[in-house]
């Protein structure tokens, strides 16, 4: 589809949105933030601040997070910086050991580890001498 082409169209009769949507998504959007369709009774954001025009049963919710984070950023900020110095610092992450890992064919794999990585350093050490080789045209 051409992304000229607006196929989505609003059926809303006043809406002055007539050249319609590229996308069903677009349209979706649209119909929930300008029309309030397709939103479930509590659906929608209200400022959590009781005296604001924007708080839960002043005022329309906001129909996007972004746009109720934008409100309290501009709007309140001073509350933001508040609530911030009211908040306990996190816990530091609790750090955890690593499980021992038992082998089923019985021995130590810590063991087997150890050996596993000698023998990549050999084999690494080999094929760094074997391009030295290559590189120089030597063979």
């Amino acid at each position: 589809m051409d992304k000229h082409d607006r196929p989505y169209k609003c059926m809303v009769p006043t809406c002055s949105q007539l050249r319609g949507f590229t996308y069903e998504n677009g349209l979706k959007k649209h119909e929930r933030e300008v029309h309030k369709l397709h939103m479930e009774p509590g659906d929608g954001l209200y400022c959590p601040h009781p005296n604001c025009v924007r708080s839960e049963g002043r005022a329309k919710p906001f129909g996007r997070k972004e746009n109720l984070d934008d409100h309290l950023r501009r709007k309140h900020k001073d509350f933001q910086r508040q609530a911030a110095a009211d908040r306990p610092l996190a816990p530091k992450p609790v750090e955890r050991k690593r499980a021992r890992v038992e082998n089923p064919q019985g021995g130590n794999l810590g063991e087997e580890k150890e050996e596993l990585r000698e023998e990549l350093k050999r084999l690494r050490a080999s094929v760094e001498i074997l391009q030295r080789k290559l590189d120089s045209g030597s063979g």
